[in-house]
């Protein structure tokens, strides 16, 4: 017999990179959580950038929308 679904349980939290670097013991912990920070850092950056690309394209598609429907009304 076959089940077609899944449970997947998803849990999102925040986390302070400069207490957990300040609270490792080893320097190979230290590097893992600067490790950790330097690519959430990049993947913030990049999501925020892509954000930024997407609205400036809203923005450009409407600009078109205003022009052709001046165009339409002379």
């Amino acid at each position: 017999m076959h089940h077609k679904f899944s449970h997947i349980r998803v849990v999102l939290r925040e986390i302070d990179f400069k207490l957990k670097i300040y609270q490792a013991r080893t320097l190979g912990e230290k590097k893992k959580w600067l490790q950790h920070q330097m690519r959430a850092k990049n993947d913030s950056d990049a999501a925020k950038a892509q954000r930024e690309e997407e609205q400036r394209q809203m923005r450009q598609q409407e600009e078109q929308k205003e022009k052709r429907r001046a165009q339409k009304k002379a």
